[in-house]
Order: C-alpha cells, then structure tokens, then sequence
C-alpha cells in the first residue's frame, strides 16, 4: 500500500510541475488590436529613421510604401511594470528625473488573426542602442506576416515582412522612446501564430 501511496505521490508531483510549467510557458496577451488602412508607416532603412532593421534583407524585407496600413481600434489599458531596486539603483533613478530604466527581457507572444489584423504587445520602454528581436512562426505557412515595432508617440510602424511559415525581425531602437512590439497578419487566410520578443 505504502508503493501504491508513494508511486501517486510522484505522479501528483510530476503532473504539477508539468502543468505549471505549462502555465509558465503561455503567451503574454495583447494589449491592443488594431484593423484597417489609415497606420502610418515609416522607412526602417533610412538613416534618420528612429527604429531601424538590422535583419539582414535575405532574412526578411519590406518597403515603406509596400505596407499600406492599420487602424487603431481601442486604447492600451495601462502598463503594470514590477521592479525590484537597491537604494542606490533608486537615488540614480531621481537623479534621472524618473527616466525609466531598461529592463532586458523576452516576451512568449501568440493568437490567432485575421487577415489584416494586428496584435500590439506592451508598450514597453526601449533606449537608443537597444536591439529588439521578434521571431515568429504560423500556420498556415501560405500567410505573410509584418512584424516591427510601433511608436506608442507617432504611431508610426517600422519592421519586416515575413514568409513561409517563420520569420525574424531584429531591429535597432535609434530614439529612446515607448514602443509596441506588433505581429500583422497580412494573409490571405486567418492563421495562428507563436513566437518570441526579444531585447
């Protein structure tokens, strides 16, 4: 009776560690979901640009006029950001006057979209200098997704276009500044996504 009590007990065990890292490994919801033509869209490739594609144009390409656009549909409900700091970190921080700090980080995103809908993540805080990673698959694979970043001040989307069932979008953040990560299925069909934000 005590191996038949001992053998339940590992299983209960195993199964609670498989589920919660299960619950570990879920997708971060999206904060906004935008439809339509009206996003403005700027060049990831010009030198003055405040977010530029560091992918090289093998992995992924898109022209600034071959993105037409978004509509931004609904309002991001806030950010919840916990941070743990020393006493030293907090006095740099006024010293700043509240310039918020990087944190380095990746985020496990995903759903389902529509064709010409997107799924904006964040926005989160990223400084100049700062490489941002979006690396994604789908299904089906016959879809072209966008991927980028968004200005949460212009809203102006920079990024890459994607095919083939995977993609990778690295892109260098120029101008400090609130940026939302943004997955767009362009089509032809509703897919499912998952992947990674990166920085």
């Amino acid at each position: 009776m005590r191996k038949i009590w001992l053998i339940f007990g590992v299983l209960v065990l195993v199964g609670g560690l498989v589920l919660g890292g299960t619950a570990l490994a879920q997708t971060v919801a999206p904060s906004r979901t935008v439809s339509g033509t009206e996003l403005k869209v700027g060049d990831p490739d010009a030198a003055d640009s405040p977010v530029t594609r560091a992918t090289p144009s093998s992995q992924a390409s898109l022209s600034a006029t071959d993105l037409g656009g978004v509509v931004v549909q609904g309002q991001a409900a806030g950010e919840i950001r916990a941070v743990q700091e020393s006493p030293d970190e907090a006095k740099v921080k006024q010293e700043h006057k509240g310039k918020p700090e990087p944190v380095a980080g990746s985020i496990p995103v995903g759903g389902v979209l529509d064709p010409g809908v997107a799924h904006l993540y964040g926005p989160y805080w990223y400084n100049a200098g700062d490489m941002v990673t979006i690396s994604i698959t789908w299904t089906p694979a016959s879809n072209t997704f966008r991927i980028g970043l968004t200005s949460q001040a212009s809203g102006i989307f920079y990024g890459c276009q994607v095919s083939g069932g995977a993609g990778v979008c690295q892109l260098r953040v120029n101008q400090a500044g609130w940026y939302y990560p943004m997955i767009w299925n362009v089509g032809p069909n509703t897919a499912m996504y998952s992947g990674f934000v990166s920085w």
